[in-house]
């Protein structure tokens, strides 16, 4: 059983029927047990995105590590800092203002924004590109979704993390609303500078033609909380949590140059009309850029070939 496993199933057994605030004396014991540990993060990271218990502190500003008043998957990551790294412990109360992180447009995340006709399930990929000097130890995704503007049925999320070798990963639907929230901590590792980190998995109407997607940035109170004090926000976060960019994109597979929902030789075949003869209005030319370097052309058959007859590296999509 890997370590992650073993490990969330026994933060979630410690944090199992938690819900009277109590009296905690020592700063940053989220879970009143006397002592500091990676419990008290992943109690915070259940809280904020998995409706988890509200912190036991009857203090609420008790249970902060990084010294901004509020929750934030920003005191998840630094908890772990203080656990494994040199970080000083939380201060009670804390002095400084609660995170508005600033937007910043080196850092995006894109997302898909079609569903394909003839189609009863739709999956939205989110994929981050961010500034190759910055470093990223958390994410925090809240998010509203609109297909046609109608509210679709969000049926799961898949997480995303190829350079993470663990990581705290916790997520929130609430269908009524349309809202998803995802919070990813790396406990080893970070996050690449460019791929996708998560799958939103949907279920829609079976239609004959094309639908959009619509997402956008909500701040989201915890469902459980009992005073709407801790928001989830948009945040990517390193040391200076920043807002990123939330951009439409419309590859779903990518090196599915055919949109037939699997990458094999006929996608390479697809290729090579549309470089020599004619495209016939594709639909996402993205989709034919298999090495992601910005045009589409022979070396995009090439990459695709290596990929499935000499098991190169996979296709992306930016």
């Amino acid at each position: 059983m890997r370590f992650s496993m073993v490990l969330l199933a026994a933060l979630t057994a410690c944090m199992a029927g938690a819900a009277t605030a109590q009296t905690c004396d020592l700063c940053g014991d989220v879970d009143c047990n006397g002592a500091l540990s990676l419990v008290d993060g992943v109690y915070i990271l259940k809280y904020l995105y998995d409706a988890g218990p509200a912190p036991l502190c009857d203090n609420p500003l008790w249970a902060d590590w990084d010294n901004h008043e509020g929750l934030t998957v920003g005191d998840v990551f630094y908890n772990q800092m203080y656990i494994f790294g040199d970080a000083p412990p939380p201060i009670c109360p804390p002095n400084n203002p609660p995170i508005v992180p600033t937007v910043d447009s080196t850092s995006i995340v894109y997302y898909t924004d079609w569903v394909p006709s003839h189609t009863g399930s739709a999956t939205i990929a989110l994929t981050l590109v961010k500034n190759p000097a910055t470093t990223v130890y958390g994410l925090s995704l809240p998010l509203k979704i609109r297909v046609d503007g109608d509210i679709p049925t969000i049926d799961s999320v898949t997480i995303l993390c190829d350079d993470c070798l663990e990581a705290f990963v916790e997520y929130l639907v609430d269908a009524d609303s349309g809202y998803v929230s995802i919070g990813i901590v790396p406990l080893f590792g970070a996050f690449p500078d460019k791929g996708q980190i998560a799958l939103i998995h949907m279920t829609v109407p079976l239609e004959v033609y094309e639908r959009s997607i619509a997402m956008q940035w909500v701040h989201l109170a915890p469902v459980q909380s009992p005073t709407g004090d801790s928001i989830v926000i948009p945040m990517i976060y390193d040391f200076s949590p920043v807002e990123p960019l939330l951009l439409p994109h419309c590859c779903i597979t990518p090196g599915d140059a055919n949109l037939d929902g699997i990458v094999n030789i006929g996608d390479v075949v697809y290729n090579i009309q549309c470089i020599f003869v004619d495209c016939l209005g594709h639909p996402c030319e993205k989709h034919l850029d298999s090495n992601c370097d910005g045009d589409w052309n022979v070396a995009d058959v090439v990459y695709l070939i290596n990929y499935i007859f000499k098991g190169g590296p996979p296709p992306c999509c930016l």
